[in-house]
């Protein structure tokens, strides 16, 4: 977990590396300190000066509300490099994957079976079928998964239905 907290030019820490970091040695390495608040990144102790950041910067950075004092501000900073990362996308090999299961769920369909519909599901809850794709390879069940409603699957079914009928027309031609 980060701790943040608004340098201390009296404070004695201690730099990642064991160096005892004096005032005068903090001054030395971190001048702009002297004119401008500053934040330290820090252990959990408060010991060890991790990292030191101009707060002005930071609250740019992380668009906080300038409204806040210098306080609330480390402590909104603080929150959003504690928060967890955001959840990736799909991978490459899930969306191959994804792809191949597409292909094997129209092959079956052609063939009067179907696919599980929890893959469907999951398959567009992760953004790798469209619902088009979803109503390819489930047809009207698309519906009852709730992926499509009624009007949607229907929208869906005719334009499927007219660009099969151009294919068609276009091979027979």
């Amino acid at each position: 977990m980060i701790k943040l907290e608004k340098y201390n030019p009296e404070k004695v820490y201690m730099f990642p590396n064991g160096d005892v970091a004096t005032p005068e040695k903090v001054q030395e390495h971190f001048p702009a300190a002297a004119y401008f608040v500053h934040v330290v990144e820090t252990d959990q102790s408060g010991e060890v000066l991790g990292s030191m950041e101009n707060l002005s910067m930071l609250r740019g950075l992380y668009e906080i509300d300038p409204v806040l004092d210098e306080e609330e501000a480390i402590r909104a900073i603080e929150d959003i490099r504690n928060a967890p990362p955001p959840e990736m996308g799909p991978d490459a090999s899930e969306r191959i994957a994804a792809a191949l299961e597409f292909q094997n769920a129209i092959v079956m369909q052609e063939h009067g079976l179907s696919i599980e519909p929890e893959l469907i599901v999951r398959n567009v809850e992760r953004g790798l079928w469209s619902a088009d794709q979803a109503v390819m390879a489930a047809g009207e069940d698309a519906v009852a998964m709730g992926i499509v409603d009624s009007a949607e699957y229907g929208r869906i079914n005719n334009a499927l239905d007219g660009e099969m009928a151009a294919v068609g027309g276009k091979m027979l031609g």
